[in-house]
């Protein structure tokens, strides 16, 4: 009998955290309250949940982590935590993309051609193209105007349309961050189809060089 799958979802400002059960689907997820409170906050919401099914780390099968792209030091918390997870209990761990899982969802209800798209400031997006959940272009950063050109029969999803024009004519699913339930059931997927990620060189997926390290560097240049 399997294990739980444990998800961490922390490429949004808030992000969050399910825990569920493979065989029985048992499962719930909880949300952080606060923006941009991941390091102090995640470790009380993951308990929360374990005492909640009566869990403890040593019942974990797997953690599903969310690698990016998203908010820099958000990405780094998630998968810092997931990292810890495999050093202390070596529990497998599985590194999606958001946009991936957000691809997973929509394809649930019924798209077959999909573009995840995640806030990527500066009037861009994060995008992906999947047809029946097969990546065929990206992870990659574009304009809003640029896709809605690009992939006029997709389906669009994913926080990232709140870049979007009302009056671009694409087809929009839901403008939400991936679900953590989601994380942990792609997760559980992908796992049974190719195994674990090497935990230790695990890093955040950025997909650009993140503002934080960018003004960092400028102000390091020498005049």
């Amino acid at each position: 009998m399997p294990g739980w799958v444990l998800a961490i979802e922390t490429s949004g400002p808030l992000g969050g955290a399910a825990l569920w059960h493979p065989e029985s689907h048992r499962g719930a997820e909880a949300s952080l309250k606060e923006p941009f409170r991941h390091a102090e906050d995640l470790p009380g919401l993951v308990q929360g949940l374990l005492d909640r099914f009566g869990v403890g780390f040593a019942d974990l099968a797997l953690v599903a982590v969310v690698r990016g792209p998203g908010y820099f030091t958000a990405l780094r918390v998630g998968v810092a935590y997931a990292k810890a997870l495999w050093l202390a209990r070596r529990v497998p761990v599985v590194a999606p993309t958001g946009l991936e899982v957000l691809a997973f969802e929509a394809s649930e209800a019924g798209a077959r051609e999909v573009v995840p798209v995640i806030n990527a400031q500066r009037g861009q997006v994060y995008y992906a193209v999947y047809r029946d959940l097969v990546c065929r272009e990206g992870p990659a950063v574009a304009r809003p105007e640029e896709l809605a050109r690009k992939f006029p029969e997709a389906r669009f999803v994913g926080p990232g349309l709140a870049l979007f024009p009302d009056d671009l004519p694409v087809a929009r699913g839901p403008a939400a961050y991936p679900s953590p339930l989601a994380v942990a059931r792609w997760g559980w997927r992908r796992f049974q189809e190719a195994g674990a990620t090497d935990a230790v060189p695990l890093e955040p997926l950025y997909i650009r060089e993140p503002d934080a390290v960018r003004l960092r560097q400028n102000r390091a240049e020498p005049r």
